[in-house]
């Protein structure tokens, strides 16, 4: 009930090189979507036979949600479709995107009043050569917003059979390094080339957190 064996579609890319990959999504045999009852699948190894044939061993068993004739695609995620750094107040209007190996619409350190408005993503047109349908539009989420100043607005958009969440929006919490004095502490981020200088001001209100459960100890 862990070993799977599969045979890339034709019209669709050779499983080598950057296509082997652990990450996979198991879909219904006849419908455009993601069998249900099926768990995240996190494959321990997977192994290309020929270009177009591969063995794959699940972390879990499968047997009795996964059945011969299951569709599945290899997820790889790489760069996002339109990727926003260190902007202030960006308007995206009437956008698609048909397909992209890693998020769709990615912001990070912005500011000002952005607006995602009148936006569709969904899978491409059936390539040149394929019989079967795509299945997937974005490898990973189709909005990833995270470190804004200020919530973005998003109306009238269309996202669908996306490899992860449709919207995600996130902060940050900091671990303390080291309390200074009684009015200075010190925090880190294990990641370089980021820019909280450009979206923390003077004045804004920082909150402490427990240690374990996250809740709310002090605002000051």
């Amino acid at each position: 009930g862990q070993q799977l064996h599969f045979q890339i579609h034709d019209g669709y890319p050779r499983f080598t090189g950057d296509y082997v990959v652990k990450r996979f999504h198991v879909y219904e045999k006849e419908q455009l979507r993601l069998k249900p009852g099926v768990p995240d699948v996190y494959l321990s190894s997977v192994k290309a036979l020929t270009d177009s044939t591969g063995v794959a061993l699940s972390a879990v068993p499968l047997n009795k949600q996964v059945t011969v004739g299951d569709r599945v695609v290899f997820n790889i995620r790489r760069r996002s479709g339109i990727e926003l750094n260190k902007t202030d107040t960006i308007i995206l209007d009437g956008i698609t995107i048909y397909t992209t190996a890693g998020l769709g619409f990615s912001s990070r350190f912005t500011r000002g009043q952005n607006q995602i408005i009148n936006c569709k993503i969904t899978p491409g047109p059936t390539p040149e050569g394929a019989t079967q349908p795509r299945l997937m539009s974005t490898a990973a989420d189709g909005l990833n917003f995270a470190y804004m100043r200020h919530g973005p607005i998003v109306r009238n958009n269309e996202f669908s059979h996306m490899g992860d969440d449709a919207i995600n929006f996130h902060g940050v919490t900091f671990p303390i390094f080291k309390q200074v004095s009684s009015t200075e502490i010190l925090v880190g981020r294990p990641y370089g080339q980021e820019n909280f200088d450009w979206i923390i001001e003077p004045g804004d209100e920082v909150r402490l957190l427990a240690e374990k459960n996250f809740a709310i100890l002090a605002d000051c």
